[in-house]
């Protein structure tokens, strides 16, 4: 009888993956495709974060906050027929379960499991009509591995789906700019190879991309775009820009009209920026922000007018913003006769600052609205090189660059904070973090969610795209309320549950997450060091100002 109730307790022990740690209890049931993640645990109400993973790709990775009894669910979707880990971080505390996905109860029809390929080189087709068996998850760049495998073609490739040769053709032998590109029918994902999940029934095409005749590689793969005065090139990570060069105007205002062929332009290229060398003046603006004012007004004709203002220009009373012997550069879009207030993507703009800089790190850019008060300060970064000043911003107004120092009495290297000392002078001077009064900054002090926004919205000029806020413990009339919108509609930052954005100290564990994925979707690969920070599961003011001013040197660099 014993032996039987053993074996029944493994049996049950094999079916629901659980695992037991003094305060916690996780635990994984299958259903169909879903897996279900449930957490028991003493830590009630606390802050942590879930991933799934193996050993070759991370699936799924969240913040988490137990209930009022120590619980937390979650449901996770996820390809059959694999192994898999759960982790679960809660104030540093970090346990596993490893798991099996297994097979569909109810297999798809047989003809949603196939998928045609075909591989085309120049002159030449290295795989014709291949009808090749899917599995559940497979992505493009798994069909194309094993299409190659089956038939002894040669496959070079990244992990991220970037794909380097096939069948010995590389990226650039046809040219600098060629290399290897996909379709799904008559249709150009916009995203790469390894996260195209394929649904069975596509037609996939691999097809080699030369470089166009008219291309030249003695100008840095630069070559001539359709547009009149525009040329096209890309930088190391791929990215395409048409740059347009203007002849500077002393005495009259300069402006420039954007092609009405702009928008086909840039898809048919992949460009990601418009370059607008304006003389003493560059502008880069994202392709996507053309785009989304084609879409707004299709049949006006885009301008952009930039003006110098010196302090004669000003009212008496405002004359003051500008430092002596400098100019201001004002700024103005129009969208045939609708003035453009504000923009859903940030604008890069170089000025000039021809001044012998005491500190670099107190260089910085202020803009004027014309109507308030005082000049309002939008951050920056000083090149000495060139003398000029580079900023982002989500709005036009007139500019001008300066120097601004801030410091504060209760921050000193000598108080233990080391290297926080200049991390938060800097970011106090270019306006992305302020202290609790004028004269002291609470170096000591945790920082909450919601200043956490603040200070990200700041420093990446996060627009706010609607009314939507779903959270209800975020007031209409709080003074962050404007900033949580931005970052959540950007898909930043999210709350803990669909009612609740969370509005108490921030912990590491978020902070994790949140630059990973700010660093993610601004197609940089790096990484901040948080490792001489975990001491405590929140984040002082000290310490948040200096990964605030590790990530910013790396998005301004």
């Amino acid at each position: 009888m014993k032996k039987k109730i053993l074996l029944i307790a493994i049996f049950i022990l094999l079916l629901f993956p659980r695992v037991i740690y003094g305060q916690m209890e996780l635990q994984a049931e299958q259903s169909g495709q879903m897996t279900l993640l449930k957490l028991e645990s003493e830590y009630k109400q606390k802050e942590g974060t879930v991933k799934v993973y193996d050993e070759h790709r991370l699936y799924y990775i969240n913040q988490l906050r137990t209930d009022n009894q120590g619980r937390f669910q979650v449901e996770v979707q996820l390809p059959a027929d694999k192994t898999y880990k759960a982790q679960i971080n809660i104030r540093g505390e970090i346990k596993e379960i490893t798991f099996p996905q297994g097979e569909n109860e109810t297999p798809p029809p047989a003809d949603s499991k196939h998928v045609a390929l075909v591989i085309k080189g120049f002159g030449e087709t290295i795989l014709l009509d291949k009808t090749i068996e899917i599995n559940e998850g497979d992505s493009v760049l798994d069909v194309l591995r094993r299409a190659c495998q089956e038939n002894d073609i040669q496959l070079h490739y990244e992990n991220t789906g970037y794909v380097i040769s096939i069948g010995g053709l590389s990226q650039g032998d046809g040219g600098p700019l060629s290399g290897w590109k996909y379709n799904i029918g008559n249709t150009t994902p916009g995203i790469s190879s390894s996260n195209y999940l394929l649904e069975g029934g596509e037609s996939v095409l691999w097809y080699f991309v030369k470089t166009p005749a008219n291309t030249s590689t003695d100008t840095g793969f630069i070559r001539e775009s359709l547009l009149e005065g525009g040329q096209i090139s890309y930088n190391d990570k791929n990215e395409g820009q048409i740059t347009f060069t203007m002849t500077e105007n002393e005495d009259k205002p300069m402006s420039f009209s954007f092609p009405k062929e702009m928008v086909p332009e840039i898809e048919k290229n992949e460009i990601k920026w418009v370059y607008i060398d304006m003389g003493v003046v560059q502008i880069r603006i994202p392709a996507e922000e053309i785009k989304n004012m084609e879409a707004i007004h299709p049949s006006g004709t885009v301008e952009l007018t930039l003006k110098k203002i010196g302090r004669e220009d000003l009212p008496d009373n405002k004359s003051g913003f500008l430092p002596e012997g400098l100019e201001g550069y004002s700024f103005s879009l129009t969208n045939g006769d609708i003035p453009v207030k504000s923009f859903k993507y940030p604008i890069e703009i170089e000025i000039p600052f021809p001044r012998n800089v005491g500190n670099e790190d107190h260089v910085t850019v202020f803009y004027w609205d014309g109507e308030s008060l005082a000049a309002e300060i939008i951050g920056g970064k000083y090149n000495p090189q060139s003398q000029t000043v580079r900023f982002m911003t989500n709005h036009f107004s007139l500019f001008f660059a300066g120097e601004h120092q801030v410091s504060f009495q209760d921050v000193d290297e000598g108080l233990g904070l080391g290297l926080a000392k200049p991390a938060i002078e800097r970011m106090a001077s270019q306006g992305i973090i302020k202290g609790v009064s004028k004269d002291h900054f609470d170096p000591h002090g945790y920082v909450t969610r919601p200043e956490m926004a603040v200070m990200l919205v700041r420093m990446m000029k996060y627009s706010v795209l609607s009314d939507e806020l779903p959270y209800q413990d975020v007031e209409a009339d709080a003074w962050y309320y404007g900033a949580i919108q931005a970052i959540f509609q950007n898909g930043i930052m999210t709350g803990y549950s669909q009612d609740e954005f969370g509005t108490g100290e921030l912990t590491w564990q978020e902070c994790d997450i949140l630059f990973k994925r700010i660093l993610l979707l601004e197609g940089e690969n790096a990484e901040i060091d948080f490792q001489n920070s975990r001491e405590n599961p929140h984040v002082t003011r000290a310490e948040c100002a200096k990964i605030i001013n590790s990530l910013y040197e790396i998005l301004m660099k």
